[in-house]
């Protein structure tokens, strides 16, 4: 019996060791995080998680059809304090236009996450992780944000606080994605000319990059349009034959100027902005025809 037992204990502590030694291997191993690193818009893992604020859970389902935000963050963590006017703002700027904010607490207590909500005034919904969900996304600390479109797809993943200036972008590319128009800041510069002096007609901006074979493709696709829409197209990273230049980004972030002030987080990219001003197009990858041309019409609606 005792050698059983032995026995028995020996080989559930290799169990663990293994166990241990496997997550320790792994631990960087995640499918839809390295997805956004690379550029791509995988689709977000699916969840459904209890809430803070009230009785009832949140899915990823039921976000379906709308924008949405999700912070990871917890009540211990300073800069997720920094950060909570900024989000707080935009939750009831952006609520309008139907985008959902949703904070997601983990490695946290109750009592203290609520009392970090109470104390910041958080308007928007707030769940407890208690089922894994900041693995599945990749989280590794607090806060993380990620921004999601109507179909459930990725925009954006931002490791640490966030602010308007970083976050707005995103979420203006998620609100498009979702069949919504999103006001853009006039004052933004598109090849070196503020949106407001080009606002009245369609315009369709293109975002390329050197050697990258479909970026031709789109821009070859744009140039027969036979002058439906006015088109800019934007360089990074070196000069493409039939655009510009997107002068560099200041901000410390790198890349161009319009690429960040606009949401781009990958090439080749097109943006459909109506005459207003807004933003109504957002294609997921290179637009093929079809897509392109509801892109265009969607920019000539108004």
């Amino acid at each position: 019996m005792r050698r059983a037992l032995s026995a028995s204990a020996i080989a559930l502590l290799l169990a663990l060791v293994a166990l241990f030694a496997w997550q320790l291997a792994h631990r960087n191993d995640n499918a839809f995080r390295d997805a956004l690193r690379a550029g791509r818009q995988p689709e977000a893992p699916a969840f459904t998680l209890p809430r803070l604020d009230r009785p009832g859970t949140i899915s990823l389902q039921g976000l379906s059809g709308h924008a949405a935000v999700l912070n990871f963050w917890a009540s211990w963590c300073p800069p997720c304090s920094d950060e909570a006017p900024d989000l707080n703002a935009l939750s009831v700027r952006y609520g309008s236009l139907g985008v959902r904010f949703v904070g997601v607490d983990f490695n946290d207590a109750v009592d203290e996450a609520r009392a970090f909500a109470r104390r910041h005034d958080v308007p928007y919904a707030l769940v407890h992780d208690t089922r894994g969900v900041r693995q599945a996304f990749g989280v590794s600390a607090p806060p993380e944000t990620y921004v999601i479109d109507g179909s459930g797809h990725a925009v954006v993943r931002i490791e640490g606080p966030v602010d308007t200036p970083l976050l707005e972008p995103y979420v203006r590319i998620a609100v498009a994605r979702s069949g919504r128009a999103a006001p853009l800041d006039p004052d933004v510069k598109i090849a070196g000319k503020a949106l407001s002096s080009l606002r009245g007609s369609p315009l369709l901006v293109a975002f390329v990059a050197p050697g990258c074979s479909s970026c031709s493709t789109l821009l070859q696709r744009l140039s027969e349009l036979g002058g439906r829409a006015r088109v800019i197209a934007l360089s990074e990273g070196g000069s493409v034959p039939g655009a510009v230049a997107d002068l560099p980004d200041t901000s410390g972030r790198g890349g161009g100027q319009a690429q960040r002030a606009l949401g781009v987080t990958s090439f080749p990219a097109l943006l459909a902005i109506d005459g207003r001003g807004r933003l109504v197009s957002a294609p997921i990858g290179p637009p093929a025809p079809a897509a392109l041309n509801t892109a265009l019409k969607r920019a000539e609606a108004s």
